[in-house]
């Protein structure tokens, strides 16, 4: 199992981005889920291919805070 999040979606696929920065296409049909860019995943391969994921609330709202956070500070500076 991988963590993994939703970078953008392209044609019909979303794009996850894994913890080594490895890209994979998984068509946007395969969760049983409404996906949206940033989201985290867990993420169980077999032969490369997902085989199910499951959305990590928690992780997920976490690294948005961290962004958040993060844009605050750029649009402080000088």
């Amino acid at each position: 199992m991988k963590q993994m999040q939703v970078d953008r979606f392209e044609e019909g696929f979303a794009v996850l981005i894994d913890e080594e920065e490895q890209i994979h296409n998984v068509p946007k049909d395969f969760f049983g889920f409404v996906l949206h860019a940033g989201d985290i995943l867990m993420v169980e391969t077999e032969g490369g291919k997902p085989v199910s994921a499951r959305f990590l609330e928690k992780e997920t709202e976490e690294s948005k805070a961290r962004a958040a956070e993060l844009m605050r500070k750029l649009r402080r500076r000088p």
